[in-house]
């Protein structure tokens, strides 16, 4: 980054620079210094290249968790709207980014206390992935932990612990109705978040399997 800050602020080596500085941040848990960071890539990324664009709906999606990372799902909520339907105009409704950005959306609902919207995007999401990848895939599973997570809030306790029980049963995801939903939530997203490796953000296939 600091060979990059001297260059055009629309140069593409310091805007992957600035976006790698700023996942490093959010992997130390520093989502206050992230924050700047992100949000100047994206003014930048809507000027250059268009809302569509997908490194301006990755970025989106990237600020919209660091506002959930530090609490203000209020603040998340308006990027997560923007970035699920982006995703879907440009990918198609199956395709791995729509289906993270939908589970996004379910979880800034959950966080505001909107169950009843949180729960229908989850349970989309979920069938998506148990079509795509099958019921013992890791992603699935935590799929299945979040539909058992919003259960659990809206007061269906039977259904909630059906829905983990069979999680568990299945490599034994650590997301536990007990836990709160709250923290179970946050584990989930956490576990869905997108790492930039350039500065269009795309990860290398290999990895890919470790995304939401």
């Amino acid at each position: 980054w600091e060979r990059a800050r001297g260059l055009p602020e629309d140069d593409d080596e310091r805007l992957g620079a600035m976006s790698c500085l700023a996942m490093a941040l959010e992997e130390e848990h520093d989502h206050a210094a992230a924050l700047p960071l992100f949000e100047q890539v994206l003014v930048v990324d809507r000027r250059s290249n268009g809302d569509l664009h997908p490194a301006t709906l990755t970025c989106i999606y990237n600020l919209a968790d660091t506002h959930v990372q530090m609490g203000n799902p209020r603040l998340a909520l308006p990027l997560a709207e923007e970035c699920l339907p982006g995703y879907r105009q440009t990918l198609g409704e199956e395709h791995e980014r729509p289906l993270k950005a939908m589970s996004q959306l379910s979880h800034v609902h959950l966080d505001m206390g909107n169950c009843d919207k949180a729960l229908p995007l989850a349970r989309r999401a979920l069938e998506a992935h148990r079509q795509t990848l099958g019921n013992e895939h890791t992603i699935t599973l935590i799929s299945i932990s979040r539909v058992s997570v919003i259960l659990d809030r809206m007061g269906n306790k039977e259904a909630a612990r059906v829905l983990q029980e069979l999680a568990d049963q299945n490599k034994g995801v650590a997301f536990r109705v007990g836990d709160g939903a709250g923290e179970s939530a946050a584990r989930a997203s956490r576990a869905t978040r997108t790492r930039a490796v350039s500065y269009t953000h795309l990860r290398a296939p290999e990895a890919e399997a470790e995304l939401v």
